[in-house]
């Protein structure tokens, strides 16, 4: 296990020097907040989480324009520990403004889509709407299969395994276990 409280520390004393020597809302500030979101994460301590991550995304808000990359992170990472808190609306508005950003920067079959798709399809799953999340979890599949560079990595192996999941809890047992063998075949 790491020294929490020392990194804690030390991105304590960088806020500070960028809060004494920087403009409110720097960007920088951004990276040292969800640095800290981070660390609580490992830690397990949803709630500092949050309100890191938050406060790194209200800089990030005013400081960047509303199609920049780095958007897709806090939207993301926000709808990560939206999600672990069982918030599941507030996760799925945030992996799906997490989407539109990206899909205004980046071809629709990009690979970094497929994290993402998955991860709006993890709360669909959840909330039981299996329609919706296997009609996202095609279209990782999708690309995963199109992309000489995914077709044995593990997203691929985790799209396989997460469409597998969505029919075993349709009871479908016989589609689900074909899927999930192609996960652990990928995977070998």
């Amino acid at each position: 296990m790491g020294d929490y409280s020392t990194a804690i520390e030390t991105y304590q004393r960088a806020l500070d020097i960028q809060e004494k020597y920087l403009p409110p809302k720097h960007s920088d500030s951004a990276t040292s907040y969800s640095n800290f979101g981070s660390i609580y994460s490992v830690m397990g301590d949803k709630s500092k989480v949050l309100e890191y991550y938050q406060k790194a995304f209200e800089i990030q808000e005013c400081s960047l324009p509303t199609k920049h990359p780095d958007l897709v992170t806090a939207y993301n990472d926000l709808g990560t520990i939206y999600n672990s808190m069982e918030n599941k609306q507030k996760a799925l508005s945030s992996y799906e403004k997490s989407f539109e950003i990206k899909l205004a920067c980046l071809p629709a079959n990009h690979p970094s889509f497929v994290t993402t798709y998955n991860n709006i399809d993890s709360v669909h799953q959840s909330m039981h709407d299996y329609k919706t999340a296997l009609s996202l979890y095609e279209k990782a599949y999708e690309i995963c299969k199109n992309n000489s560079q995914l077709i044995q990595s593990d997203e691929t192996s985790t799209t396989y395994n997460e469409i597998g999941s969505t029919y075993h809890s349709m009871k479908d047992y016989s589609t689900a276990l074909s899927f999930f063998e192609k996960s652990t075949r990928n995977t070998s």
